[in-house]
């Protein structure tokens, strides 16, 4: 079953929910059901939103969005997050209220009937979003998934209250209603807090070493350095800069960065792009500055370091890399290794912050 299919079928069955509990609880003054059916109109917008958030996100990519539209689906997650994230709170404060004035809803037996199918049906829905996430990950069926859960839990709470209360007396609703409450946002939080990373950009650690280990399987690369990752979506773009051996020709050194791009979007699914920093080898005044800066008294991480002597100054060519809390003085290391050449020093550096 597609995506679009599956979320066709929550509206209905939310639109279907939502409308059976508002004329039953009209018709029977039942406050409980009434209110049960707008929060399904509030499930109707949710499904509502992912249904057209999947919708943009599947149009395929056009001049203006040469990535495509997936992160609409990053986008609709968000919202509906927030929603939830919204409605847990509610359901907070409806708790706290119920717990400090020991008093428990009211549900007569046809409303105990109806909460049994809403659940059933909520069930239903939340195994086939599991499901269909297990075949094709995305994050608007999870989302879809959680909700659902949410309102199961809801319900087994409703039961669980009013058993306990029939034959033991005791007023549970609000603290179960509370407990799904905190689950309930707690996940919408996680969720909210995954898709702004995502929108963001952040750092995805493990996919980075699964890139750089599979980069470095090829003995001819030397180092790898400034790998950059974009996700739009399931599409991942990456960038990254190697270090090989400059005494390669041009036609070698494209055949083996062709290849490595070409297996590793087979392999890991990832579109990368591979530029090439040669570098001499056994050079002795690259050597020179190597063992500069590594006895240099800050600790320096560097790349793609490149020493050219010319008539009257020597040009030194490095990318240095820096954390967001340090703040190397260049000026100092331009005098420190200025004092070991007689000839003119000049620095050219790149930052690149770490």
């Amino acid at each position: 079953m597609k995506n679009n299919t599956i979320l066709k079928l929550s509206i209905i069955i939310n639109i279907f929910l939502a409308v059976f509990k508002l004329i039953i609880g009209i018709a029977t003054n039942a406050m409980t059901l009434i209110s049960d059916g707008i929060n399904n109109l509030m499930d109707l917008i949710n499904s509502f939103i992912s249904f057209l958030s999947d919708k943009w996100a599947n149009k395929p990519a056009d001049r203006e969005h040469p990535y495509g539209h997936l992160r609409f689906e990053n986008i609709g997650t968000l919202i509906i997050n927030v929603i939830i994230s919204y409605s847990a709170i509610s359901l907070i404060f409806e708790s706290i209220q119920k717990i400090l004035v020991k008093k428990d809803s009211y549900f007569s037996q046809i409303a105990i009937y109806i909460i049994v199918f809403s659940l059933i049906c909520k069930l239903g829905l939340m195994i086939i979003f599991y499901i269909a996430n297990q075949k094709q990950p995305n994050y608007l069926l999870v989302t879809n998934m959680y909700d659902a859960r949410n309102d199961c839990l809801i319900s087994v709470g409703i039961l669980i209250g009013i058993f306990v209360n029939n034959y033991f007396s005791m007023h549970l609703d609000g603290y179960i209603s509370l407990c799904i409450a905190l689950i309930m946002l707690y996940t919408g939080l996680t969720q909210c807090r995954e898709q702004v990373n995502i929108l963001l950009g952040t750092n995805n650690q493990a996919l980075t070493k699964k890139i750089e280990d599979y980069i470095l399987k090829e003995e001819r690369i030397i180092s790898i350095h400034d790998l950059i990752i974009h996700q739009y979506g399931k599409n991942i773009y990456a960038t990254v800069d190697v270090c090989m051996d400059g005494n390669y020709s041009a036609y070698q050194l494209h055949n083996i960065i062709d290849n490595i791009e070409r297996n590793i979007k087979h392999d890991l699914d990832v579109n990368l792009v591979i530029h090439v920093d040669p570098i001499k080898l056994d050079d002795p005044l690259t050597d020179e500055v190597f063992r500069l800066l590594n006895n240099y008294q800050e600790k320096l991480h560097f790349h793609d370091l490149r020493a050219e002597e010319l008539a009257n100054q020597i040009n030194i060519y490095l990318d240095l890399e820096e954390s967001y809390e340090q703040n190397i003085n260049i000026s100092n290391l331009q005098n420190y290794i200025q004092g070991y050449f007689s000839k003119k020093i000049k620095l050219i550096i790149t930052i690149d912050k770490v």
